[in-house]
């Protein structure tokens, strides 16, 4: 059985009463799941322990938990809670299909759950194998967990958390279904818990805190989609992607399985599988016995709805601006000058072509008379003497009508020109907001550009450091190991040449002070025998320079006596450096 290394975990070898932790099975974001040998009983074993990783630490000395913070410890208290009431909740129930808890105890400020140990696969793990299956293997696997959720919901509990790992699947092909972590009675909840989820699995109406739509068809959604992974390979659309589309009008992107080629399975299997998928509650089967008698009874499946709400749109050839705001939307918005306004405008243009023909009229009126009086007189003038005429008099009524309508006229038209003003300072308004957006989106976009290539190039010279870093490092290295070769080649030469009593060849090969050859040639030619040792070499790679002491040891006379010369003559310091291109010794 595979098991992993998980910090914090309790030790191997570690007591919990009678039940002894052989390893780690596996580590959740509230608790660790332990393989352990019950030695009572002579059996291996589950534990889970609730640790909750956020908001707990284990003591070392004491394998204690504590919460993190004092801020932490409600939470803590509220999920050892939830912890105890999932082990007792599991306590009562007893079915092939369902993993039996046997015990759960507190030890370690924490919680311990004992369970059966479930050697298998998890459908997550048949999953990633890529595993095919028959439909006859499918039903039977599916069969059972109907028959084994039945049982739980006849207990008055839903799971809540259906999907591939927490299904086991037993050598044999029986599955059996862990964790029940998010069970909750479905009829006896009368407090609001925390919507948990797992996406594709997870139906709508388990999105939110409140949960009276939950129950049974709860299940059976998460179900479906847990065979529908097996089967496609992929996880069902998820519920929140599924109700967007549908509340735009558009089609549900989760398509039925019924309808997919070639996937060698009978079409009351695929479409048991889709009504089990049915976005809708009420579409759905209400309880397991329902779902199980259309998967293998003879009767119709109902096909879940695929109609999309309604939806009032716009048609897209027509525009709605909407630049004031209703009365009862602004305090401050005054129907009488609104209306004002527009009644002046349109009054104005109403108007305006009557204001014409007015002014026509008049022009004629007054024209025409005075074309009509002339004739008259002309006429008259063969039988009397003309007579000196007297000056027309315009009626006032008329001068004052053409005066109203031509400051009417202006009026309107100053209006207009108002209003054309305003509507072209509108439009140039929102032309530059929309080229001020450009380019603030250009802008934007430069220098996110500008920020990549800076980051790019910050990174190429940060990895060129640490090339030349370690190109350098080498160097040194390089330079270290071969100063440290050539030194020693040189004060293992010098010694040969010591210990063979050839002056001749130490005096060539080494750099030697006058008075020190005197010494070497009286010590050779004095003594019968002697021999050298050297301290380690100490280096200096940037100079290649290196330091050592010689001593001259086992020094014995022609009539074998041993001779223990001073320190004066006992130590020879030499120093090796460059000289002419090359590494010499130096009897310093």
């Amino acid at each position: 059985m595979k098991q992993i290394e998980v910090k914090d975990a309790l030790p191997k070898g570690f007591k919990l009463h009678w039940y002894e932790i052989q390893g780690v099975l596996g580590r959740g974001g509230f608790g660790i799941t332990y393989l352990a040998r019950d030695t009572n009983l002579d059996v291996n074993v589950a534990i889970k322990e609730y640790f909750p990783m956020e908001y707990a630490s284990r003591e070392g000395h004491t394998q204690s938990l504590e919460p993190t913070s004092s801020d932490q410890n409600d939470v803590f208290a509220w999920g050892l809670k939830k912890f105890v009431i999932e082990a007792r909740t599991l306590a009562k129930f007893s079915h092939k299909n369902i993993v039996r808890v046997s015990s759960v105890f507190d030890r370690n400020n924490t919680a311990y759950m004992v369970m059966d140990l479930e050697v298998g696969q998890s459908l997550a793990d048949v999953i990633s194998s890529q595993t095919r299956f028959t439909e006859t293997q499918l039903t039977n696997m599916l069969v059972g967990l109907m028959d084994g959720l039945a049982f739980v919901h006849e207990k008055g509990f839903i799971h809540r958390d259906i999907k591939p790992a927490n299904i086991i699947l037993r050598p044999d092909g029986e599955p059996v279904l862990l964790d029940f972590g998010s069970a909750r009675g479905a009829m006896k909840q009368t407090t609001k818990l925390t919507s948990l989820v797992s996406f594709g699995y997870t139906p709508f109406e388990q999105y939110h805190a409140s949960s009276e739509q939950q129950g049974a068809w709860t299940d059976i959604y998460a179900l479906a989609g847990t065979f529908h992974h097996l089967i496609m390979g992929s996880k069902p659309a998820e519920a929140m992607a599924r109700a967007t589309e549908r509340m735009n009008g558009k089609p549900d992107p989760q398509l039925p399985l019924a309808d997919c080629q070639n996937l060698g399975f009978s079409d009351r299997f695929l479409r048991t599988l889709d009504v089990g998928l049915a976005f809708r509650v009420e579409e759905r089967p209400q309880d397991m016995g329902e779902w199980k008698t259309m998967l293998l009874g003879d009767g119709a499946i109902p096909t879940p709805s695929t109609a999309q709400p309604n939806v009032t749109a716009i048609p897209s050839s027509e525009t709605v601006l909407m630049d004031e705001p209703a009365p009862s939307d602004n305090p401050t918005y005054h129907q009488s000058d609104h209306t004002e306004l527009g009644q002046a405008s349109s009054d104005s243009t109403s108007k305006l072509p009557l204001m014409i023909a007015g002014g026509c009229v008049v022009a004629l009126a007054l024209g025409g008379g005075s074309w009509w009086f002339l004739q008259g007189q002309s006429g008259e003038q063969e039988a009397q003497p003309i007579a000196t005429p007297e000056p027309v008099k315009r009626p006032e009524v008329d001068l004052r009508e053409l005066a109203q309508l031509k400051e009417e006229l202006e009026q309107a038209k100053v209006q207009a020109n108002t209003l054309a003003e305003a509507r072209a300072a509108e439009l140039a308004e929102l032309k530059a907001d929309r080229e001020r957006r450009q380019e603030e989106k250009r802008l934007a976009e430069e220098r996110q550009e500008a920020a990549r290539l800076a980051e790019e190039k910050r990174k190429k010279e940060a990895a060129e450091k640490r090339r030349i870093a370690q190109e350098k490092k080498r160097l040194e290295a390089k330079q270290r190991a071969d100063l440290a070769r050539d030194a020693q080649d040189l004060v293992d030469s010098f010694i040969a040449s010591f210990e063979q009593r050839d002056a001749d060849a130490l005096i060539s090969k080494n750099n030697i002070a006058g008075d020190k050859q005197v010494f070497v040639r009286q010590l050779l030619g004095a003594y019968e025998s002697f021999s050298l040792a050297s301290q380690d070499l100490q280096l200096d790679a940037p100079k290649r320079t290196a330091l050592t002491t010689l001593t001259i040891t086992n020094i014995r006379a022609a009539n074998g006596s041993i001779v223990k010369p001073s320190s004066s003559w006992r130590d020879i310091p030499v120093i090796i450096k460059p000289q002419g291109g090359k590494l010499t010794l130096f009897w310093q």
